[in-house]
């Protein structure tokens, strides 16, 4: 029965300049409030809170009731997009660390073959120490071997925009061939 509940449940503003009268505040509560303006805290179609201000001095007008709610519609609308960049930021973690933790290779590229993102595995499988070591190698022009492959490669990439289920022999820190999919 409090007026929080209230304004949360129909997403109404509720304003009072009388609290000792009012029915939705309670004896207690209103023994410490003399006025009370409580808004809607919403972004979009997702009810987050409420704001309430308590205790103005000469009592709440109409036009304030209009810019409170304003500014709680802004801030709603803040808290929403924080919490999306929180989840977002811990998706990418838990993408990373699945990355990183991969025994299979793995890796990203540009279109034109310059490695982007490198997980530790395929760095030790191609016999180097960390990821880094591989800044500035280009997959299809340093470590594809087979130069009729590297050539269907670029071409399957033109075509498609992608390059899938291709095996071929990677090139190894040694020279070495290493078969690869």
């Amino acid at each position: 029965n409090s007026v929080a509940t209230r304004v949360f449940r129909t997403g109404e503003a509720y304003m009072t300049n009388d609290a000792v009268q009012d029915p939705l505040l309670s004896t207690k509560a209103a023994g410490n409030i003399r006025q009370l303006l409580a808004v809607p805290l919403k972004a979009g179609q997702q009810m987050l809170g409420t704001l309430e201000v308590i205790n103005k001095q000469g009592g709440f007008l109409e036009e304030e009731k209009r810019l409170v709610t304003i500014f709680a519609s802004q801030a709603a609308h803040l808290l929403s997009n924080a919490q999306l960049f929180e989840r977002l930021r811990e998706s990418e973690e838990r993408y990373r660390q699945i990355f990183e933790n991969a025994v299979d290779g793995l890796y990203r590229s540009s279109p034109s073959g310059e490695l982007v993102t490198i997980n530790p595995a395929l760095a030790l499988m191609l016999g180097y120490q960390t990821p880094e070591e591989l800044d500035g190698i280009n997959i299809i022009e340093d470590l594809v071997l087979d130069q009729p492959t590297r050539s269907r490669l670029v071409g399957q990439l033109a075509d498609s925009g992608q390059i899938v289920d291709v095996e071929c022999d990677l090139r190894r820190r040694s020279g070495e061939p290493m078969p690869a999919r």
